[in-house]
């Protein structure tokens, strides 16, 4: 099928690694051209980023070359992680760009914003992937430092980048918004109760502003990926368990994990970052125009209500 993105600019955040590299890699295959978003490397920002990936109450990184492990260090060699992705998406034809900024930091969002207009002329598509969690543990076991950075990263991260982009949607009468969520959003997953929380509110504001801009031809959805494998992140934590616990355990853990996915029984395997791609992509098509307000799962059934 033919999705009729040729030419269309799409700015993707956190797009230096993870799900939202593939999701750029998988615009720039369908004609897309690119704005791949990511942190400026080595500074604080960054270290906050990989803090926030770490999983359980002892971090299993404290460098991006340690959280995204040898193989994607190699890809990335002497370029930062944002050039590595640009470099891969013009293997496609495509024109693809770097913006450095922070979420964070409305005014970089801006100049961000306004560099991909400027360089590429206009951007159509917004895909808000960047995200962060904070040490497991039960609500009960966190503190107020603890939720601050996953409310800003993950809420007001995507509030910022809307914001910024949205008056020039409207001027153009044209734009779609897809925001990554995770089936945390849905409240049922224990020690994710801050992360999920703001998920969840990107959910919402997803839905107000569907029936807000509707009227300027802008969508606005999510896609709530669950567990998925080949996110370089993911694989250096099952890494870490099979060095402390041996391969043996790491496997029993994940086949116990995969029985909570119907569809993980059946391939005996998590979904992968292309499945959430390509549904991103979808929804970021004028092939899914009359489709506006929704979170689309993308977990092989793991939750289902």
């Amino acid at each position: 099928m033919d999705l009729r993105l040729k030419d269309k600019v799409a700015l993707v955040t956190g797009a230096g690694a993870g799900m939202c590299r593939i999701i750029a890699h998988t615009f720039a295959q369908e004609g897309a051209n690119v704005i791949v978003n990511d942190l400026p490397p080595g500074d604080r920002a960054e270290k906050e980023w990989v803090i926030s990936h770490r999983m359980g109450d002892k971090p299993f990184a404290d460098t991006p070359e340690k959280l995204l492990g040898e193989e994607a260090t190699a890809r990335i060699g002497k370029r930062s992680r944002a050039e590595a992705t640009a470099d891969e998406c013009r293997q496609f034809g495509v024109k693809a760009m770097v913006a450095y900024a922070s979420v964070l930091e409305f005014d970089q969002v801006e100049a961000m914003v306004k560099k991909g207009i400027d360089e590429l002329g206009q951007i159509d598509i917004l895909v808000n992937g960047v995200g962060g969690t904070i040490p497991g543990g039960d609500f009960a076991t966190t503190n107020p430092e603890d939720w601050r950075y996953p409310i800003n990263l993950n809420l007001y991260g995507v509030l910022n980048c809307v914001r910024a982009v949205l008056p020039h949607m409207i001027e153009r009468g044209y734009g779609k918004v897809v925001s990554i969520l995770s089936e945390a959003w849905k409240g049922a997953d224990r020690t994710f109760s801050v992360y999920g929380a703001t998920k969840a509110g990107i959910s919402s504001f997803t839905r107000t502003l569907a029936a807000e801009n509707g009227r300027y031809g802008i969508n606005f959805n999510c896609v709530s990926p669950g567990g998925t494998s080949g996110v370089e992140w993911t694989e250096q934590e099952q890494k870490g368990v099979a060095a402390e616990l041996g391969e043996e355990e790491a496997v029993r853990r994940q086949k116990a994990m995969l029985r909570a996915y119907p569809l993980g029984r059946f391939y005996d395997a998590l979904g992968t970052p292309q499945d959430v791609a390509d549904m991103t992509v979808f929804l970021c098509s004028d092939r899914a125009k009359w489709v506006t307000g929704q979170t689309i799962s993308v977990s092989g059934g793991y939750h289902m209500h």
